[in-house]
């Protein structure tokens, strides 16, 4: 058993079952590093390296590498096709909105549908969804897109109506998105209610000038919140749109953020 200090609780990053165990006795801490809790996943021994090199979570049988960086607790999947358990599939960061008690997994997968079929069910606190045709972080392009589909166990659409058209909320929110690379911050700067047959919100390629600039005037007159009216917005900007699935009877909530600098994300 491999002890995990109790600030840094870790989960399985396929099925999201918490992989912390058992409190260590405390007279027994100090033969565990000083860790408090007993570890519930599997060390996998390589016998031609002669030492451990991969996890098994003993829930859904996911493995992982042993060096895979953590994001807020989350080991990042390497791009390895040849695993059946991941197939491509990967954790790239951690969504906080506002102050939403929660930090949910970011996933991307080369088919939205297999990682959706295989892994969404049996996670914990549900999972927002990187389209897989978007540059992602590293190298983010105009607007890039996360769609949710059971995050917070679907009620990310709750909760996101509640915080953001309460009469209490008078000043732009921010959204975090952690990744292996560090912490970037977005701000809220349009949110409104749309019909499935609307496609201009998850755009995402522009050729010409005159394409952003119909993007970013889109954004304005969609916008139904009275306090971010007048935010300033320009071409030169990187969008992180959310799409939020709703129920049957109500349209889906689209919520845009502007990428902002390290200065600005205390402000």
């Amino acid at each position: 058993m491999i002890g995990l200090k109790k600030d840094n609780e870790e989960f399985c990053p396929y099925c999201g079952i918490s992989l912390q165990g058992e409190p260590i006795p405390i007279e027994r801490r100090p033969s565990y590093g000083n860790f408090t809790h007993f570890s519930r996943k599997i060390g996998i021994y390589n016998d031609t390296f002669d030492r451990t090199d991969r996890w098994l979570c003993r829930d859904c049988g996911g493995e992982w590498d042993l060096e895979a960086p953590l994001i807020n607790g989350v080991p990042s999947l390497g791009h390895d096709p040849s695993n059946p358990k991941n197939r491509g599939s990967r954790i790239v960061g951690r969504l906080k909105i506002g102050s939403i008690d929660a930090e949910i997994p970011i996933a991307w997968s080369r088919d939205d549908g297999i990682f959706m079929e295989e892994f969404i069910n049996g996670t914990k606190e549900g999972w927002v969804f990187l389209d897989n045709q978007t540059a992602g972080f590293k190298r983010m392009e105009t607007n890039t897109v996360i769609f949710d589909y059971n995050a917070l166990n679907g009620q990310l659409y709750d909760h996101l109506n509640k915080s953001l058209y309460s009469p209490e909320v008078n000043k732009s929110l921010n959204i975090r998105v952690t990744t292996p690379d560090g912490e970037m911050y977005f701000r809220i700067c349009s949110v409104y209610h749309k019909g499935v047959e609307e496609w201009r919100s998850y755009r995402q390629s522009f050729y010409e000038e005159k394409d952003k600039q119909e993007f970013v005037d889109y954004l304005r007159e969609k916008n139904e919140l009275n306090q971010l009216g007048k935010t300033n917005l320009s071409t030169e900007d990187r969008f992180l749109t959310l799409s939020i699935n709703a129920t049957e009877k109500d349209s889906n909530l689209v919520v845009h953020a502007r990428l902002i600098s390290d200065d600005q994300s205390l402000s």
